[in-house]
This record gives C-alpha cells, sequence and structure tokens, in this order.
C-alpha cells in the first residue's frame, strides 16, 4: 500500500488525537494515488472503513454493569456516563470515536471521490469505485445522523440539527451543522447513485465491499426510519430478490462461543463497533467478567426457541454474556454491526403489516421464525390482527438484532411511532430513568468540536 495517501494514515489520523477532527491540517508531505488500484485499497482498509459507532450500544437497555466497583472502575467517563444516560457523558472527554472515527471513513471516501476524477482506468472500474465510495460515505453519515441528532421526525426533520455533510476532503472548507432532513436526503442521493454504479449484485466473497443488495438493505433502513413504509418494504423486497439467505439455526453448533463463521452468509455488508469500550459493548466469556445480558430479555425467548443457545452462554458468576457473532474481520471481541438479511426479512415483515399486507407480512415473518426454531414448530400467527402482528414483529426484532448497536435507534424509533418506553436502571440505590423523547436520547456533539459548527 505504498502508494497510499500517507494523509490519510499519518497526517489526518495521528493529528486527530491532539487537535479537533474537522480542523485538522494534514501534511503536504504526501504521496497521491496513481492508479484505479490505489484507491480500491484505501476503500478496502477495513480496520478504518469497516466501523460504525459504539455509544448506541452503551446506553442500551440489552445488559446491566455486574457492580457499583466495576462501574467506577471502567477507564472512561463516557462509558459510565452513557450507562446512566447523563446529560453530559463525556465530562471533557475528548476524542470521542463514534464520531473522530466515522469523520475519518467520510474523510476517506471523499478522498477517493475528489480522486477519481484526475486517474485514468476502465469505465466500469471507475464507477464501481464511485458506487463503493458513495455508499461508505452514506453509511457513515447514517451512523452519525442517528447518533448525535434527533430521530427522524416528519414534523421537525426540516428544523432539527443534524450533524456536518462533508462532500469534499478538502480540509480548509468548513461546514455547519445540516438539518436531519438535508443528512437523509443526503444519504439517499448517494445511495441512489451507488445502486446505478456499483456492478456486484450480491455480496462479493469480501463482505466488506459494498454490493446493490447492500445499497437497497441500506435505503430500506432509511426510509424505515423515516417512516415511509412503502419505499422501505419496495427497497427491502428489492434486495431480499438479490440476496435473501438466511442460516438456518438447526444447522448450528451451539455448544460452542463462536457458532458462526467468518464471512458468515446472512451477512450482506459487514460492519464491527468501533475498537473501544470492550467491557461494556464487546462479545465472548470476557465480557461476563464485567456486565451480564440483561435477565427480562433473555425471559422473553420461548423455551422452543434455538436463538437464546445460539447467542448466549453463561458464565461461572451465573451471568449470560453474548456468543461470538459473525465472523470478525479484525477481531473477534467486536460485535458485528452491518447489514445482514434476518433484519432485512423483520423490515420487510413490519412495513408490510404496518401497510395492511397481512398474509405477506406473515409469510415474510415465518421465513425468517423457521429458521430459529425446530421444524414443525407452531408460530401462532395466523389468526393476528394488524396491531398483534406489528407487536409480534417489533419482539422478534427485539429477540433477533442483539449486541448489533440496532437497539437504541430501534426505542427511538419505536417511541416515535407511539409505542412509548421509558428505559430505567437501579444502580447503587438510586433509580435512573430515560423518556426516548428526552433531549438526553441525543448524544452532544463533543464540545471540542462545536467551536467548527456554529
Amino acid at each position: 500500500m505504498k502508494r497510499i495517501f500517507i494523509i490519510l494514515i499519518l497526517g489526518m489520523m495521528v493529528t486527530s488525537c491532539e487537535q479537533e477532527f474537522l480542523s485538522v491540517k494534514p501534511s503536504s508531505n504526501i504521496i497521491r494515488p496513481q492508479t484505479l488500484e490505489d484507491l480500491e485499497q484505501i476503500l478496502d482498509n477495513n480496520l478504518v472503513i469497516n466501523v460504525s459507532g459504539v455509544l448506541q450500544r452503551i446506553a442500551s437497555d440489552e445488559y446491566y454493569i455486574a457492580s457499583p466497583e466495576i462501574w467506577q472502575g471502567l477507564f472512561s467517563s463516557t462509558q459510565r456516563n452513557a450507562y446512566l444516560w447523563k446529560a453530559d457523558p463525556y465530562e471533557g472527554e475528548t476524542n470521542i470515536k463514534d464520531w473522530d472515527n466515522l469523520y475519518t471513513v467520510i474523510f476517506y471516501a471523499n478522498s477517493v471521490l475528489d480522486e477519481l476524477s484526475r486517474i485514468d482506468g476502465q469505465q466500469q472500474k471507475k464507477s464501481d469505485i464511485r458506487g463503493r465510495a458513495l455508499f461508505i460515505r452514506a453509511y457513515a453519515l447514517f451512523d452519525l445522523v442517528n447518533t448525535f441528532a434527533p430521530f427522524y421526525d416528519t414534523k421537525s426533520a426540516t428544523i432539527d440539527s443534524g450533524v456536518p455533510i462533508r462532500l469534499s476532503a478538502d480540509i480548509n472548507q468548513t461546514e455547519k451543522r445540516a438539518t436531519v432532513k438535508t443528512c437523509y436526503e443526503r444519504i439517499i442521493t448517494d445511495l441512489d447513485e451507488a445502486a446505478k454504479l456499483i456492478s456486484a449484485k450480491t455480496p462479493p466473497v469480501l463482505r466488506t465491499r459494498p454490493s446493490k443488495a447492500a445499497v437497497y438493505a441500506l435505503l430500506s433502513k432509511v426510509y424505515f426510519f423515516m417512516q415511509d413504509f412503502e419505499k422501505a418494504q419496495t427497497y427491502a423486497s428489492t434486495c431480499l430478490s438479490l440476496y435473501s439467505t438466511i442460516t438456518d439455526f438447526n444447522q448450528l453448533q451451539t455448544n460452542t462461543d463462536q457458532p458462526f463463521q467468518g464471512n458468515n452468509d446472512d451477512v450482506i455488508y459487514y460492519t464491527t463497533q468501533v475498537m473501544d469500550y470492550t467491557t461494556t459493548s464487546g462479545v465472548g466469556s470476557l465480557t461476563g467478567n464485567y456486565i451480564g445480558i440483561d435477565t427480562e430479555l433473555i425471559k422473553l425467548y420461548e423455551p422452543a426457541d434455538i436463538r437464546p443457545q445460539v447467542f448466549f452462554n453463561k458464565n461461572s458468576q451465573g451471568r449470560n454474556y453474548r456468543k461470538m457473532m459473525y465472523g470478525s474481520v479484525s477481531n473477534n471481541l467486536y460485535p458485528f454491526t452491518g447489514l445482514a438479511t434476518d433484519e432485512i426479512y423483520l423490515i420487510k415483515a413490519e412495513c408490510l403489516a404496518r401497510i395492511g399486507e397481512l398474509a405477506e407480512s406473515k409469510n415474510t415473518l415465518l421465513q425468517l421464525l423457521q429458521k430459529r426454531f425446530p421444524k414443525g414448530h407452531n408460530f401462532g400467527i395466523d389468526k393476528l390482527d394488524q396491531h398483534d402482528l406489528i407487536e409480534r414483529v417489533l419482539l422478534e426484532r427485539r429477540k433477533e438484532l442483539v449486541w448489533r448497536s440496532t437497539r437504541w435507534t430501534e426505542l427511538k424509533r419505536i417511541n416515535a411511532l407511539g409505542h412509548k418506553r421509558v428505559l430505567k436502571r437501579e444502580f447503587k440505590g438510586e433509580v435512573y430513568e430515560l423518556s426516548l423523547d428526552n433531549a438526553n436520547a441525543t448524544f452532544p456533539i463533543p464540545e471540542n468540536e462545536l467551536i467548527h459548527l456554529f
């Protein structure tokens, strides 16, 4: 990778540890990419590109910290405060990875997009690279807006403050916060173009690379959050028409902490959380020394459900922990956060239920559940009316998408739809509560970044 931007590795990433991310001026002593292969290598740097944030994972209600002593011993104030939904989670800490690392991803994508026009090469390959870069930028922006901005509300999205939209790698260009609506419009614009450019229809061998199926999966998720259920269902169906494989849990080894293998068939696009806060957001038996899976979540599974055997194990202290997930490219201590077929089936099933297509919704849901229960199991969904069917899909989302960094946005989403939730934690003799329409359900932009945004 000798020809890859030194700027990307040294000039920006290292100096960003000392300065605010959006104001970093990289070194002019760089080696510029000369070929399309160089640009591909930038996008294939999965340790940097294929990541998503961790704060949503820490704040969710999927787990509990084992004791006040363990909580007190956590290295980071952000980690402690996010667990208790404090209004100021950072307490002066800077270099928040959910912000820095995701804007690093956008910087990489923009660098490739900026360089493409000056490099000659085969047109189809150039189109593929441009499509991949657009998808990567959209994916990172979607993560940022869901962490640092209010959840999409059709009544207020035009005035709610989102995050800066960076469309160039030029560090001298400064961007103010866009509205939530503008952020979503940019995400959709990038994905619409990416769908036309990326040639791979189904997930390639390297599932860290996006495909058309991945583009449509993300579009379905974007419109799902916007409560446009017609479009969300359409894109989910398009994705599944290209790629619909679901692992049959009846075929998995459940007596191991690593039931899934690398490049698991369910994965449409692979990302993992940024490498931070392992004790409260990692996977594997080590985390059982610090946290336990929420006992109320464990109780939701029916006796015949295979998922608890696949997802969880119990340590010597009697606490459940999350087993290893879809095989990691870099480190199995960090959970899978990408796009997979099970989530797309659930998006399609819920959308169909909400628009009144109950029979097709039930059929879609059954296609997933039949891979999660022993053959011949009676699921009891035939006679469900619309309300009860929606509630059943919400329940299955809760049980299926565990530890995937979806729960926090899921709570905000169903709150926006009228399924009101108030989170509670009892800790050190105090009860902490969080209403999901409370401002505390949106993580503040780090203070050291705010001076550049107003």
